[in-house]
């Protein structure tokens, strides 16, 4: 029997400040830079509760690194978009 599920999440982010956090455990590390990447030309910044920044328009600094599933972010967007 095959013990692998797959999970998924659909992320409605509206315009403006928001906060979030997954709920799934990706099967690999991930970074919020990969993480974000299909949706980034929306997004002004997401910050964690470290105060470390992801800025895609900063050639996509990422401050923050590998996402953790335990813990939240607060997101700027400039336009309402989902991260599927």
């Amino acid at each position: 029997m095959d013990s692998s599920v797959l999970i998924t999440q659909n992320l409605y982010l509206p315009q403006g400040w928001s906060i979030f956090s997954i709920n799934t455990y990706p099967s690999s590390d991930i970074t919020i830079g990969s993480l974000f990447e299909e949706i980034s030309d929306d997004i002004l910044e997401i910050k964690n509760f470290s105060g470390n920044v992801y800025l895609p328009e900063w050639d996509g600094f990422d401050g923050i690194g590998v996402v953790n599933p335990s813990e939240a972010y607060i997101i700027k967007t400039l336009n309402p978009c989902t991260l599927n």
